[in-house]
């Protein structure tokens, strides 16, 4: 996915995880690059649903130079007790010169 910080934007990434009821799954988001650390809430721009199993990254123009940490790999880690599955995203910069005039839009993504 690529993040246009001229643009404000809302990703929301889901991750699934189905599991017998009597071993219920746990879901946990890490940012892979550059630590491998756990993904927490850092209002405004991230909050972590850990109920739904939600990531979401609010990417705000105004916040550009701030904003780029969020930039990378996310992983989401499912696991029950007995095995666990991954799955990955990245988001990443594209460049684009600003407009003539402003324009800001909001989107969402769901996974």
């Amino acid at each position: 996915m690529t993040v246009d910080f001229l643009e404000e934007k809302e990703f929301v990434f889901q991750c699934l995880v189905d599991s017998d009821p009597s071993t219920p799954a746990t879901v946990r988001w890490y940012k892979t690059e550059p630590y491998g650390d756990l993904v927490r809430d850092e209002k405004p721009y991230v909050c972590v649903g850990l109920a739904k199993g939600l990531l979401i990254i609010a990417i705000n123009p105004k916040c550009s130079v701030d904003c780029a940490k969020y930039l990378g790999e996310y992983k989401c880690v499912g696991d029950n007790g007995y095995s666990q599955d991954t799955q990955t995203i990245t988001l990443s910069y594209r460049y684009r010169p600003p407009p003539t005039g402003e324009h800001i839009t909001s989107q969402r993504f769901l996974f």
